[in-house]
């Protein structure tokens, strides 16, 4: 297991701050990761037990988590590998979800493996599965059905697509 440097625990010695410790497998970019480990190996569903799920507060900036989150909003990029709730992503390039996301607003696009809910998308929104939302500021699609308002671009669906008013082609 990990044990501090003698005299205490230094980021010199300590494997979770050191500069270019192999132990971690990502660059030290300032983005918040969220990650469960058994052992020294990293836990996913695959291994049969199930999903985990992380709840924050506040507004953190650019977040991976492998597992299920649970936020209030974030401000950057957003990687989930399964489910994402939150209130809002501000100011983000991208935000990827492999289950399905649940969000008030979005500024940027969403991709989901499932489900897109929300209230505005200002880029592009593609979902695995339906995606319903009031107004997308750019391209939509879904293998399932497309429910919305406003589609500031094209619109494509595996099934039904009921909106008021989209601005590209279907």
């Amino acid at each position: 297991g990990f044990h501090p440097a003698p005299g205490g625990s230094s980021a010199a010695g300590d494997p979770m701050h050191a500069s270019g410790n192999a132990f971690l497998p990502w660059p030290n970019d300032e983005t918040l990761r969220i990650a469960a480990f058994i052992g020294h190996r990293l836990y996913a569903k695959k291994d049969g037990r199930g999903d985990f799920t992380v709840s924050l507060e506040g507004t953190p900036r650019d977040v991976t988590c492998y597992g299920n989150l649970q936020c209030e909003g974030i401000s950057g990029n957003v990687n989930v590998d399964g489910n994402l709730e939150c209130e809002g992503i501000a100011a983000g390039d991208s935000v990827n979800v492999g289950g399905n996301l649940s969000c008030e607003d979005i500024a940027g696009t969403v991709n989901a493996g499932g489900d897109i809910e929300c209230e505005t998308v200002s880029g592009h929104a593609a979902a695995g599965g339906n995606l319903s939302c009031e107004d997308i500021g750019a391209n939509a699609s879904a293998g399932g059905n497309i429910e919305c308002n406003d589609i500031g671009g094209n619109a494509s669906a595996g099934g039904n697509i009921e909106c008021n008013d989209i601005h590209g082609q279907t």
